[in-house]
């Protein structure tokens, strides 16, 4: 596989003090907001009742002290729960932010919210980010503007919605890095992008560890990003894919992404085909007006053979009856069986 991907990361930097124990939320706020670098550790559950500001100028680590300890959203904290701005870092480490869905509904925000191309957020070992309802707009868990995310050890991203990216919204430069270790599960996107989705995004993204159970009611089941962006897009041999689902019929990749594939794409376990361009794990599409006449193949949900389809113009009148359907161009596919598919 050609070795042109770069991975992102945080220049080094000077070891951590020794932790200091925050006692409470509002200790672990003033500790943060008066130290430019903090090793802190929490003994119990806070709640959160105003949102945990990383600014450019912090290099926070949070653990727990024994055991895994969570950090829960307060129903009257709306909004983004974590605010990580440019140039700062959070690093957690056995702490679980809960978004506490049981109590709070429709919350339009994300928990852990990072801009700028030099924010950072690294979930270590223990850490899982989770239970987060942003049903009216992006990142159900994670909304990354810019920044990098590492997912490293057994860390996790699960139980998020969305109108896109139910767990992680990526969009202008964010980079993810899903280590072999690390889970994006049980997710769910009312639009794009169940587990991940890539809006307005140029990144990149590498995934090594789990993508599964994740579900979109339209495109992507595991993951979802505009064709312009596939080639940031890599997967490793370690990587898993299983049992994610998406509304839209499921388009199998051209013959003009080949090569592409090859390069990018080395997981070999997917949902439910012998590879990884499939809607259920992974999405794109290419914002065209049009599409070339040529024909691929594509299954339909329920059916284990596929269907030899042609193209119409994205515009075209739609035929239900002939099968029709928007491919991964955005053009219109239909079953060259029936009488009306145009050839």
């Amino acid at each position: 596989m050609a070795n042109n991907r770069s991975t992102r990361s945080a220049p080094s930097a000077a070891p951590a003090p020794q932790a200091v124990t925050a006692g409470n939320y509002t200790t672990l706020q003033f500790l943060i907001a008066n130290n430019n670098t903090a090793d802190l550790q929490i003994p119990s559950d806070f709640i959160m009742t105003s949102p945990l500001v990383i600014n450019g100028n912090n290099d926070i680590t949070i653990k727990s002290q024994s055991g895994i300890r969570k950090l829960i959203r307060s129903p009257a904290l709306g909004g983004d729960a974590i605010v990580i701005h440019p140039g700062g870092k959070l690093t957690l480490i056995n702490i679980e932010i809960n978004g506490n869905e049981s109590a709070v509904t429709a919350v339009p925000g994300a928990l852990i919210a990072m801009s700028g191309a030099t924010s950072v957020l690294n979930l270590q070992s223990g850490a899982t980010v989770t239970r987060n309802r942003n049903d009216i707009s992006n990142g159900g868990l994670i909304r990354a503007d810019g920044g990098t995310i590492n997912m490293t050890g057994s860390s996790f991203v699960s139980y998020g919605s969305a109108e896109n990216g139910g767990g992680i919204a990526l969009s202008q430069t964010a980079y993810l890095n899903e280590g072999p270790q690390a889970s994006i599960i049980y997710n769910t996107a009312s639009n794009n992008g169940g587990g991940v989705s890539g809006i307005a995004w140029y990144g990149q993204m590498h995934i090594a560890g789990t993508v599964a159970n994740n579900t979109a009611d339209k495109n992507g089941g595991g993951i979802y990003v505009p064709k312009s962006s596939l080639d940031q897009v890599y997967v490793e041999s370690t990587a898993s894919f299983s049992a994610n689902s998406a509304k839209s019929p499921v388009v199998l990749r051209k013959p003009s992404d080949e090569a592409l594939y090859q390069s990018h794409i080395a997981g070999t376990t997917w949902t439910a085909y012998n590879q990884g361009y499939n809607n259920l794990d992974i999405a794109y599409n290419r914002l065209a007006s049009s599409v070339s006449s040529s024909r691929r193949m594509m299954f339909f949900h329920g059916h284990s053979n596929p269907v030899l389809l042609c193209d119409r113009p994205h515009n075209a009148p739609v035929d239900l009856a002939c099968g029709c359907s928007t491919d991964q161009d955005g053009g219109v596919c239909c079953n060259i069986s029936h009488p009306t598919c145009p050839t």
